[in-house]
This record gives C-alpha cells, sequence and structure tokens, in this order.
C-alpha cells in the first residue's frame, strides 16, 4: 500500500536568501551590534519600547530589598538582544537588496 498524495510529507523548498541574511546577522550580533558591548547596551536600554522602559520602571520602583534583580536582569538582557538582532535584520535585508552577500 503506498503513500496517497494526502498522507506525503511537504518540505519547503531551501531560500538561500534566508540563509544569507540568517548569516549575516549572526556576523553583525558577534561583531559591531554585539548586544554585550556596552555601548550597544545603553543604546539599546535608551531606544527601548515605551512598554519595555515601563515595566523596567515599575519594578525600579519597588523598595530595593524587594527588587529581583535576577528577573530584572533578563529583561534588560532581552531588552538589548531584541533591540540590535532588529538592527541586523533590517541591516542585513538592506545589503542582501543592495547584492552585497554573497
Amino acid at each position: 500500500m503506498g503513500l496517497s498524495r494526502h498522507d506525503a510529507y511537504y518540505e519547503p523548498e531551501d531560500n538561500d536568501d534566508d540563509e544569507k541574511i540568517d548569516n549575516e546577522v549572526r556576523e553583525l550580533m558577534l561583531g559591531e551590534y554585539n548586544p554585550f558591548i556596552y555601548s550597544n547596551f545603553a543604546e539599546a536600554l535608551q531606544e527601548a519600547k515605551d512598554s519595555d522602559r515601563e515595566i523596567v520602571e515599575d519594578m525600579l520602583r519597588q523598595p530595593l530589598v524587594d527588587i529581583n534583580y535576577e528577573i530584572l536582569g533578563r529583561k534588560l538582557h532581552t531588552m538589548a538582544w531584541e533591540y540590535w538582532e532588529s538592527c541586523s535584520e533590517a541591516l542585513a535585508a538592506d545589503r542582501l537588496v543592495k547584492g552585497y552577500l554573497s
């Protein structure tokens, strides 16, 4: 008994452009857009979305003994990572359109 077309597994074709963008994002995040460089980290926090800024400000308004520094640190880390990842993705896409990625 063979497979019917309904049971066949569909695997989309690989898109080289996606791989090029992913590789460029990875390189940028390890280099000039690294969120773990102090100035980049500070810039990401400065450019934070209003919703993220409100969450952090609410955390910091608590008495010092009540602040969960682990959660605060994770939030700040995530904010910096997401900011620089979005910057990297935008730059990589732009470089692809301009033909700079091979």
